[in-house]
């Protein structure tokens, strides 16, 4: 989907949320987050993250935080950035590399990570084979990841295999989703103060 058809709804969603929480503190930091989330979800992998679901039963429920996205890929996101105690030693020393060989969390991470973000390029691959199959009349506005698996598929001399495409998937999450709530965040800041 574009930007234009997918970031009003999804913004409206958010803003009719704090609404209805109206007198409440808002984690606005957390909540753009959310959207963010969603936004790229849809826009960049055809993929529904459900992260505004979390800012919905924050909205209906008297908990002050959000709770955790459902979606396996987010699980498995959140769980490899929490620290572990071999971890912390390998970094401490200067070896983080060691962590991925020696923690059996870590390597249960990847994996289950690498299995999230396995699923999410078959979904859109199916997407993409049912739309070439309903020919012009089924085409919508395509995903990055759509895109990137018309690349490799096609005449392109420059194609990812699929663990290319797998890490240039999670790479895009990590750094997309963080940054781009964080510079939502921060324009909010400034505005309010300015």
């Amino acid at each position: 989907e574009s930007l234009n058809a997918c970031v009003p709804p999804l913004t409206q969603r958010l803003v009719k949320h704090w609404k209805e929480a109206q007198g409440r503190e808002i984690d606005v930091d957390s909540h753009l987050s959310s959207l963010t989330l969603d936004i790229i979800g849809k826009v960049a992998f055809s993929h529904e993250f459900a992260a505004l679901d979390s800012v919905e039963r924050w909205a209906n429920g008297p908990d002050e935080s959000l709770s955790e996205v459902d979606d396996p890929l987010v699980q498995a996101m959140v769980q490899s950035f929490r620290p572990t105690i071999i971890g912390t030693i390998a970094f401490s020393l200067g070896l983080p590399f060691i962590s991925r060989y020696f923690n059996p969390r870590t390597k249960a991470t990847n994996l289950a990570l690498n299995s999230a973000v396995d699923r999410v390029i078959a979904n859109t691959k199916r997407t993409v084979k049912d739309e070439s199959s309903k020919g012009a009349a089924g085409k919508q506005q395509q995903s990055l990841l759509q895109l990137l698996l018309q690349a490799k598929e096609g005449d392109s001399k420059q194609t990812l295999n699929d663990a290319e495409l797998r890490d240039e998937t999670k790479t895009f999450i990590f750094a997309g989703h963080e940054t781009t709530s964080t510079w939502c965040y921060l324009s909010i800041y400034a505005l309010v103060t300015h």
